[in-house]
């Protein structure tokens, strides 16, 4: 979030955070657990650039759009690898039922519902065993 602020957007720096992130073994007990993840994974599909480009030389407005499709097709391509890791969306969107924001957000209010009144430490310690085990009993 803060790597593209209005004042000094850092492209380089987003475009390698998304790599890094692409590359992560990531779970779907780890996007539950910190949602907003997949909420500026998903705003970032849509970056356009700094609004202000008055003050950039010709040059560096070409390296600032190509920044922009670099973070606008990285952040897609982890969009597309979340979606990938929820088996239950991918036969809601095979028949275009669902967008998966909508599945993940619903995902999200049922591991809240499974969690509720716990701490904070307890939550984020879960593991997926942990969870098959505490969703059977």
């Amino acid at each position: 979030k803060t790597a593209l602020n209005c004042t000094n957007p850092q492209i380089a720096k987003c475009c390698q955070l998304l790599t890094d992130v692409f590359d992560l073994e990531i779970q779907p007990l780890m996007l539950k657990k910190q949602p907003d993840i997949v909420l500026t994974i998903r705003k970032l599909r849509k970056y356009v650039g700094p609004q202000d480009q008055s003050g950039y030389s010709d040059q560096e407005r070409r390296e600032i759009a190509a920044g922009v499709r670099l973070i606008t097709a990285r952040s897609g391509a982890c969009y597309d690898k979340f979606s990938r890791l929820f088996p239950g969306y991918r036969a809601l969107a095979n028949k275009g039922e669902k967008s998966f924001y909508d599945f993940f957000q619903e995902q999200v209010e049922m591991f809240k519902e499974q969690t509720m009144g716990w701490e904070e430490n307890k939550v984020l310690s879960l593991s997926d065993e942990i969870v098959e085990e505490v969703c059977e009993s």
